[in-house]
Formats: C-alpha cells, structure tokens, sequence
C-alpha cells in the first residue's frame, strides 16, 4: 500500500479529486482509503497545515495519482 499526501488542500479540492476518482471508476475502501485531517494549532509548534492522506492498494494507482494531483 502506497500513501500520497495532499497539504493545504481544502475540502472542496478534496472533493472534486474524490469525484474525479469516481468518475474514472475508482471506490472508496476498495481501490483506495483517504483521511482528511484539518488544519490545527499547536503550541509546542505552532501552526500544523491541513493534509489529506491517500492510501492506494495498487502501486500504479498510487503513481497516477501522484502524477495527477502531487
């Protein structure tokens, strides 16, 4: 399983990629996971950005989406 991470994204950009997925034929939990995390403050570091991480199960989806949205 490969993980690609998206920084600073917003929740409609999010959005968007997961319905772009769905319209090339890729499902949630079974072609991918994702996890949305918001950005927060921190005190010992200060601000965390926003990510979203995706976890593909296939090496060459993995590597399209990073070409694509990375």
């Amino acid at each position: 399983m490969n993980t690609v991470t998206l920084y600073n994204k917003h929740t409609g950009e999010i959005s968007g990629i997961i319905n772009e997925l769905k319209t090339h034929g890729l499902n949630a939990n079974e072609h991918y996971e994702f996890r949305y995390y918001p950005g927060t403050w921190d005190p010992m570091i200060g601000d965390v950005p926003k990510k979203c991480e995706f976890t593909f199960k296939d090496d060459k989806l993995a590597s399209w989406f990073l070409l694509r949205w990375g």
